[in-house]
């Protein structure tokens, strides 16, 4: 069989065998996901945090006859979280980061000389920052596109977010060199009717972020908890010192009920600080937007 040549299944059959081999139901947008890469699509799947896209990282591998997905990460705990659910799900994998790109491990990889020919495609997870990072902050972003000079053109690629504007969307596609003709694109509504906007009248100097915990109610925690909340920030430091400040505001023994949250903070921190919030150990956090990448369906 060739690197381009396998079965291609109805979505009713990929259906029944995502429930035998995963133990769960898919859902009719993460089936089309799938479809189209094992058709040789170049995919962007837009769906909501929480809404499990990772799944379409795996259901392709149930049926393309033990092809290769390289995923594309932006953080270090993204990696991990992926190495782990593909593992889980019974699918070797190895997470390379700067701790473990070694040339023990690419050796390992560079092994078979079949292993460019096995590769299936490329994923890009959180796909807008290639538009968003790529002018400044990782000017590497704005390069991605040179992948296709380098790999055989049965590889195609799949770039997944939550918000995927029309110009975002136009600029990504534009950097990867994706072109219309072989763009395949599935879209679930990330629009969210319980989410409402309200504006609150500072009464405290912004500095001292009284105003949060007044308007968050947390005072009064030993007798009526607060809410469950996030506070999002601009960058690492803000964030521990948001959780600091509102630290001060409470007594002792209520100080452990908020933790920060952002890119810096190891996996164990993480996977801890989260299971407290899910279970009602904590109250809140403080965190950059890197929680909406890897906090799934804690919150």
């Amino acid at each position: 069989m060739s690197a381009c040549r396998f079965n291609v299944p109805s979505l009713i059959n990929m259906k029944q065998t995502v429930q035998e081999k995963f133990g769960l139901s898919p859902c009719t947008w993460q089936l089309q996901s799938a479809r189209y890469q094992l058709n040789k699509k170049d995919v962007v799947t837009i769906s909501p945090t929480g809404s499990s896209k990772t799944l379409t990282f795996w259901i392709p591998l149930l049926f393309n006859a033990g092809r290769i997905i390289i995923i594309v990460t932006l953080l270090n705990i993204l990696g991990e979280k992926n190495q782990k659910e593909a593992e889980a799900y019974g699918f070797p994998a190895i997470n390379l980061c700067k701790e473990t790109a070694t040339d023990q491990v690419f050796k390992a990889l560079w092994k078979s000389k079949k292993f460019t020919k096995k590769i299936f495609n490329i994923t890009f997870d959180e796909g807008h920052c290639i538009s968003e990072w790529g002018e400044d902050f990782r000017p590497q972003y704005s390069e991605l596109g040179n992948l296709r000079w380098y790999l055989p053109d049965h590889v195609t690629v799949h770039v997944v977010s939550a918000t995927m504007p029309p110009h975002i969307l136009a600029d990504v596609t534009s950097k990867l060199r994706i072109w219309s003709h072989n763009l395949a694109r599935v879209t679930w509504s990330n629009n969210r009717p319980n989410i409402s906007l309200i504006v609150e009248e500072m009464k405290f100097p912004r500095n001292t972020m009284h105003d949060l915990t007044r308007v968050l109610d947390m005072r009064l925690g030993d007798i009526n908890p607060p809410q469950k909340f996030m506070i999002f920030t601009n960058s690492w430091t803000s964030a521990e010192m948001t959780c600091n400040r509102l630290c001060s505001d409470l007594p002792g023994h209520l100080r452990g009920k908020i933790f920060w949250f952002h890119s810096r903070m190891t996996m164990k921190f993480r996977i801890n600080a989260m299971a407290k919030l899910q279970e009602g150990g904590l109250w809140g956090i403080c965190c950059t937007d890197a929680v909406g990448m890897v906090s799934d369906n804690y919150i």
